[in-house]
């Protein structure tokens, strides 16, 4: 059998990661979208360190871009408001289109797991979606990386993995972490094709 050598990237670092969160500054439920940030950022190593920026996508305020460019951070992220996040914001309209899909689910007969359904589905579908504009974009990798050498910045959103307890020694089965990728800018939200 023959053996044959490989080339890795290892990539070591000395101090937690710095990442700025990238909020909707226009969305009814800011409030929402900042404890959303704070929760998750809260579950990664040195989360509780991460920047929170709001912007309307085309642009970020003087002041936070002096705060970006002093804090000089690793990773940016977007974080999109799903309707599970509702659940804070407007707890009676959550609580109704809960009971409104329930009678659906009910009425045609799909089976009783709509509780697992419905967590998933509230998880992926957007609520309020923030998206970055191609010249907000641009600024962010000439003020923030000039030596960027990549002609795009948003590659995928991060993902989102569930872990269980077969694949985790945590004996909460429902823990969420995020993986962050070596890119610029990621999002915490997944995209999905069903939609509640």
């Amino acid at each position: 059998m023959h053996q044959y050598l490989t080339a890795k990237n290892i990539n070591a670092t000395v101090r937690t990661p710095r990442c700025a969160i990238l909020i909707n500054e226009a969305s009814t439920d800011w409030k929402a979208a900042a404890g959303g940030v704070i929760m998750r950022s809260s579950e990664i190593w040195g989360g509780r360190h991460f920047l929170l920026i709001p912007t309307d996508g085309e642009r970020i305020k003087d002041k936070f871009w002096e705060l970006l460019e002093a804090y000089s951070p690793d990773h940016i992220a977007v974080y999109n408001l799903t309707f599970a996040d509702k659940e804070v914001a407007e707890p009676t309209e959550y609580a109704s289109t809960r009971s409104r899909l329930r009678d659906d689910w009910n009425a045609k007969n799909y089976g009783s797991d709509f509780d697992e359904w419905f967590e998933k589905q509230a998880e992926v579908t957007f609520h309020d979606k923030l998206t970055i504009s191609i010249t907000l974009e641009r600024q962010l990798i000439d003020r923030l990386s000039p030596f960027h050498f990549h002609c795009w910045f948003i590659p995928k959103p991060a993902r989102r993995v569930q872990d269980t307890a077969a694949n985790s020694k945590s004996t909460d089965s429902r823990r969420t972490r995020y993986r962050i990728t070596t890119r610029r800018l990621i999002s915490f939200s997944t995209y999905s094709e069903e939609r509640v």
